[in-house]
């Protein structure tokens, strides 16, 4: 559902955020073998090394019908990791049971910055 006042990057891609007010929000996805039911947690590594951990990111799974599991989780970002993001790009995360390099990081930050600049 799309809202006044609320701003997303594009959807499609393996990371996306959210603006609403002055509400951040994150998506990360990911695909896998593994099935994983009930399990919580992301772990984002920035380029200058910082860690943002979320271990209460509830963790979405669905079936590809390939054999294959895509992993979705969202959640809430504060101030400060946001303040990260702006200055440092993702280039791994953990999700699930897998880990994932992030080859475009630079982009993800680059539609981070729009949406900051968004009144």
């Amino acid at each position: 559902m799309f809202y006044r006042n609320c701003y997303y990057s594009p959807f499609n891609n393996l990371v996306y955020f959210t603006k609403e007010k002055d509400i951040y929000s994150a998506c990360i996805k990911g695909q896998g073998k593994v099935m994983v039911i009930g399990k919580k947690g992301v772990l984002l590594t920035l380029k200058d090394g910082t860690k943002i951990a979320k271990p209460e990111a509830k963790i979405e799974m669905k079936s590809t019908g390939e054999g294959l599991y895509t992993y979705e989780a969202k959640f809430p970002l504060t101030k400060e990791e946001v303040g990260k993001l702006d200055s440092s790009s993702i280039t791994e995360y953990r999700l699930a049971a897998d880990n994932y390099t992030l080859e475009d990081g630079n982009l993800y930050q680059e539609y981070l910055k729009c949406l900051i600049k968004q009144q």
